[in-house]
């Protein structure tokens, strides 16, 4: 029974994987999505990741840096347009904000910037008057979900190709306690 269960969820699974994997997955349209602070602009066509830099015409500069969203099973590349002489604490803010809107049904998150190097992320629950039916633990930090939650958060707050600096440590964090993939 356990062979024909684990079976099953292996052909689910590769059928899922060959759906979502197909050659013409990329985005062909870009739009803009507005937010309190700033813009994210989804991937267009070209299939160069990199960090832009753009001015704006009152001469402030800004750049493009990449997260990866996951909405409802379906994984999306965007960028948030952030000012370039903003600190590390309020462009990490930013992406924080923005991963906990479209991926997480706007949970919230705390960041703690240590030495300009490592960000401690503290997973917070909404007050229970909320009647909230969403939770970080329920929905999030579940068997099923777990590795994938850490995924979002630590692969985009990590930020590889950005030039400029950055951190280079994110730490976890739910009821004060680390998590790990135990």
């Amino acid at each position: 029974m356990k062979k024909l269960a684990v079976s099953l969820l292996l052909i689910a699974t590769a059928i899922i994987n060959v759906a979502c994997a197909s050659e013409n997955s990329r985005i062909k349209d870009s739009k803009m999505i507005e937010t309190d602070q700033v813009p994210i602009i989804t991937r267009a066509e070209s299939e160069d990741v990199r960090l832009e830099d753009n001015s704006t015409e009152k001469g402030t500069k800004m750049i493009k840096m990449p997260i990866q969203i996951n909405s409802d099973g379906i994984d999306e590349l965007r960028y948030l347009e952030l000012k370039e002489d903003s600190t590390i604490q309020e462009k990490i803010d930013i992406m924080i904000k923005t991963i906990s809107e479209e991926c997480f049904s706007g949970l919230p998150l705390k960041v703690t910037i240590y030495n300009d190097n490592r960000a401690d992320v503290e997973l917070v629950e909404l007050d229970p008057a909320n009647e909230s039916r969403i939770t970080w633990k329920d929905e999030y930090l579940n068997d099923k979900s777990k590795e994938s939650t850490i995924n979002i958060i630590v692969k985009n707050l990590l930020q590889d190709d950005y030039k400029g600096a950055w951190i280079d440590k994110v730490k976890l964090y739910y009821n004060e306690e680390l998590i790990t993939l135990d």
